[in-house]
């Protein structure tokens, strides 16, 4: 299997950080995303350019990152669709998404 792009998931694990320390990182990243995302900060495409892309879905799967991690982020890669549906929808997903990060977070 061909490596898609070069992730900071790839450079961390490449730079020895410790799964559970990269998951954390990734959470709290997840975190600061939802909540510019909420008060207008950054756009729905600034977000998935940042982390929710396939990208980052597979280097969390080829780091055989949680499975929570790994649904934070179909979650994520999700919103621009849900956006286009609902504003009720888009809080939704954030919520979940903040819930998925705080497990994470919670484990670490």
């Amino acid at each position: 299997m061909a490596i898609d792009s070069h992730t900071i998931i790839d450079a961390f694990s490449e730079s020895g950080v410790s799964r559970p320390e990269l998951e954390r990182r990734l959470a709290e990243y997840a975190l600061g995303i939802i909540y510019a995302l909420e008060n207008s900060e950054i756009t729905i495409e600034r977000a998935m350019g940042d982390l929710f892309n396939l990208d980052f879905y597979r280097a969390a799967k080829r780091n055989r990152l949680s499975k929570k991690l790994i649904e934070l982020l179909e979650w994520g890669m999700e919103l621009e669709d849900v956006e286009a549906i609902s504003s009720a929808a888009s809080v939704e997903s954030f919520a979940k998404i903040r819930q998925l990060a705080r497990g994470i977070l919670a484990k670490h």
